[in-house]
């Protein structure tokens, strides 16, 4: 694309560049964040509005046009976008080199007058030959394009096309190269074809000399690389004249262990493969080295999980009610709906109901009713505060490039439980948080979902683990704080609070015994009237649940 013509003496505003260079012919997109460059553009707002480009001379930011160097670029405004954080994005297509003249209008927007150069100084006509440094710039950069991968090398055929247009070709070629700032600098700041010419040359040797250095340090390096070959060679030589010399070995016997315990579960074949390939990686490594205490805590971490065990669960409806009654005063509706819950679970054990959600103000006895659960149908209990977690591998686990790498909440979890099929009580889900570490709310939705949950896969032990034989219970406080994926998997039973007569009948009931033994007056306990505790609940605990009082 040749340069676009303008007319001899225009008066454009200065938009002062320090960082990114625009060629004549080229079109780049460069981000505005100072005000002073950001009002020179807005003051001309129109399409295709033409502005003058500026090139600070000391790469520093610049606000004066002595700052900067003599020769400018005329630019065409393609597009502007305004990013999200303030700066603004612009287009710029460049069209010719231009003098930079007197200051016409200092203020508000600094406008000044632009004088082309002169074609025939530029790009001379008389003589036809070609110019005698391009078959050297030319032949420069066809080395370097040889020496590395990082610059096109379709880009020689173009410049060779162009050896007629010296500024073109120097043009083309320093907007290929991918340098910095002060070395196209004085490429674009340059005012003669010689002195274009030359630049380049710079330009180009500069970058040849960088990337002889780089394959240098890569030889270098490989050199290492064998020498740490050779090293491990003559490791193992080692460990041999060991195994000869029947030295104990306790990788070798920390691995038969592992082998005896892999051996006695009965793991699918994916399951059972990994685990044997970190097996057969700790024998073969010595116990000093930092990868064997790695896998060793990955190996110790998985075989605590319950693999293939589980509790007797027992649903005695008629005990279910008796435990709930026992445990909490009230709440009648809450009470049937766990019933009929429980009620279909004994008559289909594989069912895969629908995950129950207890939701109500703090202290009404959702995590309470979770324990009495679990303690009516005889299944292990244990609890996950998912409230303010903010990292998805909390809930997936980290992968074990990192270091202190360690599983996610959910089968750690279920190694604290010690079966398969615990009730886990997933806690203060309203609370649950994301941020660019992901979303850890996403990574619930596999694992509450009945149809996923049996192929979980957490990052740390990259096994797929079924947690569909897991119960699930989730609570929290207020139902629009939950993300509506997940609330959608979840059916609510609100526990809305206690009416002023079930608080004094669970002020009886437990709360005053509890007290009373927490204070060691069980042997003469003090007489608390009914109407004392009415006032309490009157007049200083005006709350939902009974926490407070």
């Amino acid at each position: 694309m040749g340069a676009v013509e303008s007319p001899a003496l225009q008066i454009l505003p200065v938009v002062f560049l320090h960082d990114d260079v625009v060629f004549p012919g080229a079109i780049s997109t460069v981000v505005i964040e100072r005000p002073i460059v950001r009002a020179a553009l807005a003051a001309s707002p129109e399409p295709d509005a033409r502005v003058l480009l500026a090139y600070a001379s000391d790469g520093s930011p610049a606000s004066a046009v002595e700052d900067c160097e003599a020769t400018g670029v005329e630019a065409r405004v393609l597009d502007r976008v305004v990013l999200e954080d303030g700066a603004l994005s612009v287009t710029l297509q460049g069209l010719e080199r231009v003098i930079l003249g007197p200051v016409v209008e200092p203020t508000p927007v600094l406008r000044v007058v632009a004088t082309p150069l002169d074609a025939a100084q530029v790009e001379p006509e008389d003589d036809p030959a070609p110019h005698p440094k391009i078959a050297r710039l030319l032949s420069q950069y066809e080395r370097l394009v040889g020496a590395t991968d990082r610059h096109p090398k379709g880009l020689l055929g173009v410049l060779r096309n162009a050896v007629d247009t010296p500024t073109r070709l120097v043009d083309l070629l320093a907007a290929g190269v991918q340098v910095g700032y002060r070395e196209r600098l004085p490429v674009v700041a340059a005012a003669t074809v010689d002195a274009q010419l030359e630049a380049a040359l710079d330009l180009v040797r500069a970058e040849f000399d960088r990337i002889r250095v780089g394959v240098e340090v890569e030889r270098k390096t490989k050199r290492e690389i064998d020498a740490s070959r050779r090293e491990y060679y003559l490791r193992q030589q080692l460990k041999t004249i060991r195994g000869e010399l029947k030295e104990d070995d306790l990788s070798r016997r920390e691995a038969d262990t592992y082998a005896e315990q892999l051996d006695a579960l009965d793991l699918d074949e994916a399951v059972s493969r990994e685990a044997r390939r970190e097996i057969e990686r700790l024998r073969h490594i010595q116990p000093s080295s930092s990868e064997y205490q790695v896998i060793k805590t990955f190996l110790d971490r998985f075989f605590a999980l319950p693999w293939g065990r589980f509790s007797d669960e027992s649903i005695d409806l008629p005990r279910v009610r008796q435990t709930l009654d026992e445990g909490h005063h009230g709440l009648e509706s809450v009470k049937e709906r766990i019933l009929e819950f429980l009620a279909v679970r004994k008559l289909n054990p594989g069912h895969k109901g629908p995950i129950l959600c207890f939701a109500g103000p703090p202290g009404v006895g959702k995590t309470s009713l979770g324990r009495s659960i679990a303690d009516a149908i005889g299944r292990a209990f244990f609890r996950i505060s998912v409230g303010g977690v903010r990292d998805e591998a909390e809930i997936r686990g980290h992968r074990r490039t990192y270091v202190g790498a360690m599983p996610g909440k959910l089968l750690n979890g279920l190694s604290r439980a010690g079966c398969m099929n615990p009730l886990l009580m997933l806690d203060e889900i309203d609370k649950i948080g994301s941020d660019q570490r992901g979303d850890p709310a996403a990574a619930l939705l596999e694992v509450l979902d009945p149809e996923q949950n049996d192929t979980f896969t957490d990052h740390y032990f990259n096994v797929p683990f079924d947690l569909s034989n897991v119960l699930f219970l989730v609570t929290g406080n207020y139902l629009h704080d939950i993300p509506k994926p997940l609330l959608d998997r979840l059916e609510v039973i609100s526990i809305e609070g206690y009416t002023e007569n079930e608080k004094l009948e669970i002020a009886r009931r437990h709360l005053l015994p509890k007290v009373v033994a927490d204070h060691g007056l069980g042997s003469a306990p003090p007489e608390i009237r009914d109407d004392a505790v009415r006032e309490a609940i009157r007049h200083w605990t005006r709350e939902a649940g009974v926490r407070n009082l």
